[in-house]
C-alpha cells in the first residue's frame, strides 16, 4: 500500500521544539498533483500559514516536486537521504528529549512512531498493513532533518520600547568596519536567503 503524507509543523525557536499540527495522507488511485497541491494550500490557509519558511520533500520524485514548484507555487526543495540509520537516531533524540509535539489527531504519524519497525536486514521500513511503508515516520525523518535550528526569528528589540530601556532602539543594523569591507567586496551582487 503506497502513501504519500504531509506534515505541518511549526518550530519555536524560544523553545527549541516543533509542533506537528496536522498531516495529510494520501494513497493511491486517490493521489494526483492537483489533489496534493489543493490539499496542502487548504490545510496552510487552516493553519494560518501565511508564509512557508521550508518546505521539503522526499527526494525520489523530481517531477512530483518540479509539478508542485512551477505548476502549484509550492515551493518544495528535495531532501538529502543519507543515512536512514543516523536519521531514525536522530528522530529518537528529539522525541525522548521531548523536542517533538505531535497533535493528536494525526493519528498515522502517532501509528508510525508507535509500530514503525525496520524490515529484516535493517536497511529500510517494513510494510504495515496499517501503515504502509510508514511513509509518515519518513516524513518526520525529513521535517526534523530540515528544520533550521539556527535562523532566530525573534527580532533583537523584541519586548523592548522607548519607555521601557534608556537605550535608543537601533532602526538600522549597525555596520562594522569590516562588514562594510565585505559589502563592498560584493556590491551589486543581491545576496538572498533563499528560505526566509
Amino acid at each position: 500500500m503506497d502513501k504519500t503524507a504531509c506534515l505541518f509543523a511549526r518550530y519555536l525557536f524560544k523553545d527549541a521544539k516543533a509542533y506537528v499540527e496536522r498531516e495529510l495522507i494520501l494513497e493511491k488511485p486517490n493521489f494526483t498533483t492537483e489533489k496534493l497541491a489543493g490539499d496542502i494550500k487548504r490545510i496552510c490557509t487552516e493553519l494560518g500559514y501565511q508564509k512557508i519558511y521550508r518546505a521539503a520533500a522526499d527526494n525520489n520524485n523530481p517531477i512530483l516536486i518540479a509539478d508542485l514548484n512551477s505548476l502549484h507555487s509550492l515551493n518544495f526543495f528535495p531532501t538529502t537521504k543519507d543515512d536512514l540509520e543516523a536519521q531514525v537516531n536522530d528522530l529518537r533524540l528529539w522525541v525522548g528529549s521531548g523536542r517533538l509535539i505531535v497533535n493528536p489527531a494525526c493519528r498515522e504519524l502517532i501509528g508510525c512512531l508507535k509500530y514503525g519497525v525496520w524490515n529484516d536486514k535493517r536497511t529500510a521500513f517494513d510494510q504495515s498493513k496499517n501503515f504502509g511503508h510508514f511513509d509518515a515516520l519518513a516524513a518526520l525523518m525529513y521535517l526534523v532533518r530540515n528544520i533550521d535550528r539556527t535562523y532566530n526569528p525573534i527580532p533583537a528589540t523584541y519586548g523592548m520600547t522607548r519607555e521601557s530601556h534608556a537605550v535608543e532602539l537601533m532602526q538600522k543594523p549597525v555596520t562594522t568596519v569590516s562588514g562594510s569591507a565585505i559589502k563592498q567586496i560584493f556590491k551589486g551582487t543581491q545576496l538572498k536567503p533563499i528560505w526566509r
